[in-house]
């Protein structure tokens, strides 16, 4: 079955599945992403805390693009990914009808789906080939649909699964991607990082302390960017980098180290055809151009002004024979 077929509307890395979370009363676990990262391709860190202040003073809140549509789409395409994505597992799936919650930061969760087993799942990083065993009963489906899938599943993804774990309690997760390009979903294995949740659950509970004083945060500082590590990613793709970043410096070094000859042995030609005021001229095989010419500056205003150039060439023809 074609994906295209199966997913003829669906967004970029959205997942569409219904929200049970209560804006106002909790963060939800798509909304996380924005608040560690400070913002997503979907919201911004301030625009959650503007809904979630508005939301508690009985203003409407902006809800996006979510709409009574966009869940009945959830309930129907999004849950033939995550059987089918079940099925390669080797589990049972459940799609919840209610928000987890963790009280204590005010946190809640809407999951797309838990899968169960009675013994454990294996799952291997699509990226690594790394094998992930997880020990039942249960472990979050996180379902995404993703056109633009680079094979790579994305930090917010990662830090929305682990605000899933701290409301359920469960302790593994499967993110499952279904793009146009594709066949069956791509599935990525996330273990529970311990770090990561400690990290969570500062920014939220950063983020509640702004709602309850009516503050604000500081502005965004566009963050550095960190390296990554290209040794396995390079290992799908069968190119050796290594190999073509040491021959691109030495073929540059070369071209700088030729262009400067060049340019040094092209002035000593000038330098001897103006001596000579000879503007065309030939010796052996070889023709010479060597001519001052006229031409108008260029600018964003158009000007009759006029400076010299060069128009300089050496070809190689047929020895001239003199008449």
């Amino acid at each position: 079955m074609s994906i295209r077929m199966l997913y003829p509307l669906y967004r970029r890395g959205e997942s569409n599945m219904p929200k049970f979370t209560i804006t106002g009363k909790e963060l939800g676990a798509s909304e996380c992403g924005a608040i560690v990262l400070g913002k997503t391709a979907f919201t911004t860190r301030d625009k959650i805390l503007e809904n979630t202040k508005n939301a508690i003073k009985g203003i409407e809140v902006d809800k996006g693009n979510f709409s009574s549509a966009r869940a009945e789409y959830g309930n129907r395409y999004e849950e033939v990914t995550g059987r089918w994505a079940s099925d390669i597992l080797g589990t049972s799936i459940v799609f919840p009808d209610h928000a987890h919650r963790y009280e204590h930061l005010r946190m809640g969760a809407s999951l797309d789906a838990i899968i169960s087993t009675d013994t454990y799942v294996t799952v291997t990083c699509p990226i690594t080939g790394k094998l992930h065993t997880f020990e039942g009963p249960e472990g979050i489906m996180e379902i995404k649909t993703d056109n633009n899938h680079r094979g790579v599943p994305k930090e917010e993804w990662i830090i929305q699964v682990h605000h899933q774990m701290i409301c359920s309690g469960l302790d593994w997760a499967v993110i499952a991607v279904a793009t146009q390009k594709m066949g069956e979903p791509i599935i990525y294995p996330v273990p529970r990082d311990a770090v990561l949740i400690d990290k969570i659950r500062g920014k939220v509970a950063e983020f509640w302390h702004l709602v309850d004083t009516d503050g604000s945060y500081p502005p965004l500082t566009p963050p550095s960017k960190e390296s990554v590590d290209l040794t396995l990613l390079l290992k799908k793709t069968n190119t050796d980098m290594e190999m073509l970043c040491a021959d691109y410096l030495r073929q540059s070094a070369e071209a700088r180290e030729s262009k400067k000859l060049a340019d040094e042995i092209r002035d000593n030609i000038e330098i001897a055809m103006q001596s000579m005021d000879i503007e065309l001229g030939h010796v052996g095989s070889y023709q010479i151009k060597c001519e001052t010419v006229k031409k108008f500056k260029r600018k964003s205003v158009p000007t009759n002004e006029e400076y010299e150039s060069i128009s300089f060439s050496v070809k190689q023809t047929e020895v001239y024979q003199d008449e």
